[in-house]
């Protein structure tokens, strides 16, 4: 009998000292998910709407707007949502006490290295998402880009694709982008 009781109150010690910090974590992480995402489509509805009213996206449909829209949420929400899970799982490596000392370390070294690897991905990322949001180009434009001319064929956050007048497909990333000229624009 002393050994069930024992046994019990070791699980009890342990649910209340390491199961329900984790889980209060893992469900604080889900609500903070959930309520950046509600900010994430606010911050970007607030953007496009002020752009439909006064800039160049005043002569986009609302269907362009929408995949807008949705383009800037989905890729504000997965940024939101991963600097979330990595806060939450080292918070959960420190209520299971291991050491999180070199699990910060390393996350900063790999910070430091991920970040000067992918700086060029992140400005290509970057600077799509600003060419979206200020309607600079759209499918189907004739533009000059990063010394290129041509029809856009594609556009994502990381790439557009031209064909010129010779019918050769160019890819540019956006991050080259300097100077966009847009020669389908009607003067205003």
């Amino acid at each position: 009998m002393e050994i069930n009781e024992a046994l019990r109150d070791q699980l009890i010690a342990f649910a209340q000292d390491v199961i329900l910090p984790i889980l209060l974590i893992v469900g604080i992480s889900a609500v903070v998910i959930w309520l950046a995402g509600g900010a994430v489509h606010a911050v970007v509805r607030a953007l496009l709407d002020r752009e439909t009213s006064e800039g160049t996206a005043q002569e986009l449909s609302a269907v362009e707007v929408k995949k807008r829209m949705d383009t800037l949420e989905s890729l504000g929400a997965t940024v939101v949502r991963l600097f979330v899970i990595v806060i939450a799982g080292v918070m959960i490596l420190g209520e299971l006490n291991l050491n999180i000392g070199p699990a910060v370390a390393g996350l900063g070294v790999v910070g430091i290295a991920v970040g000067f690897g992918t700086q060029s991905i992140v400005r290509d990322y970057f600077t799509g998402a600003l060419i979206l949001i200020e309607n600079q180009f759209s499918k189907g434009d004739v533009v000059s880009i990063a010394g290129v001319s041509g029809t856009v064929e594609d556009f994502s956050l990381r790439r557009t694709t031209l064909r010129d007048l010779d019918g050769v497909v160019h890819t540019v990333p956006n991050g080259e982008i300097k100077v966009a000229s847009n020669r389908t624009r009607v003067w205003r």
